[in-house]
C-alpha cells in the first residue's frame, strides 16, 4: 500500500501471499467523492479484530474544510494554497469492496502520519502534527485514545517524540516482554514504550 503522488484521489496497493510474487497494482480513488481534495498521503493498515475487518488509514487536505487551519506552507506566486491535513480512513474485509470514506480524527491542526496499534483494551493512535507557518512549527509525534479502532478518539497527548526533532512515519512495534515502541523516521531514531500514563 502506498502514496501514488504528492497529489491524486487514492492510493495504490497489491497483494501477495509469499511477499515475493504480488499482484498487479491496484488504485482506490480513496477521495473520489470530495473533489476538492488535494492528496491522499501515508496510507496504513490496521486489523480490526473486534470487527474482523481492515482499516485504511491516510492523511488528506480538503481546502475549505477546515478554514481555522487553512494556509500552511502555501505560496500565492505558485498558486500552492498550501496543505492542512486531516486522519480518514475505509474498512474492507476483502480488499475488494470498501465503505465509504468517513473522518478518523480531527485533532484541531494539520496532521499526518497516523497508525493504529491496541493496548489492552484501548486502541492508540499515533501521529503526527504537522503544523507549519504561519502557525507554531511543532513536527512531532503525538497520542490519542478511543475504546473502538475507528474511534472517537480522545484528545491528543503532549509530543512523545524529543524536543527539537522533526520526527514522523512512526511505527508502533510490539514485543512480548517490553510492550510496545513506537520507530520513527527521523535524522535520529525515536522510541516511546507502552504502557504510559494517559
Amino acid at each position: 500500500m502506498w502514496t501514488c503522488s504528492w497529489n491524486d484521489h487514492g492510493i495504490g496497493y497489491a497483494d501477495s501471499k509469499d511477499f515475493i510474487h504480488w499482484s498487479e497494482e491496484k488504485f482506490i480513488p480513496l477521495m473520489e467523492n470530495d473533489p476538492a481534495t488535494r492528496n491522499c498521503w501515508a496510507p496504513e493498515l490496521f486489523y480490526d479484530s473486534a470487527n474482523t475487518q481492515w482499516l485504511i488509514v491516510w492523511s488528506s487536505t480538503v481546502p475549505g474544510k477546515f478554514p481555522e487551519t487553512d494556509g500552511q506552507d502555501a505560496n500565492s506566486g505558485t498558486n500552492n494554497p498550501g496543505y492542512n491535513h486531516r486522519l480518514y480512513f475505509v474498512t474492507t474485509k476483502d480488499f475488494k469492496a470498501f465503505s465509504a470514506t468517513k473522518l478518523l480524527y480531527n485533532p484541531g491542526f494539520n496532521c499526518i502520519d497516523a497508525a493504529i496499534f491496541q493496548d489492552g483494551k484501548k486502541y492508540v493512535l499515533v501521529f503526527k502534527d504537522e503544523s507549519n507557518a504561519p502557525f507554531p512549527v511543532q513536527k512531532n509525534l503525538k497520542l490519542a485514545f478511543a475504546d473502538s479502532a475507528t474511534g472517537p478518539y480522545s484528545p491528543s497527548t503532549q509530543p512523545i517524540s524529543p524536543a527539537g526533532i522533526w520526527s514522523e512515519g512512526p511505527t508502533p512495534l510490539k514485543s512480548a516482554t517490553s510492550g510496545t515502541s513506537i520507530s520513527t523516521n527521523t535524522a535520529m531514531a525515536t522510541t516511546a514504550s507502552f504502557p504510559q500514563p494517559i
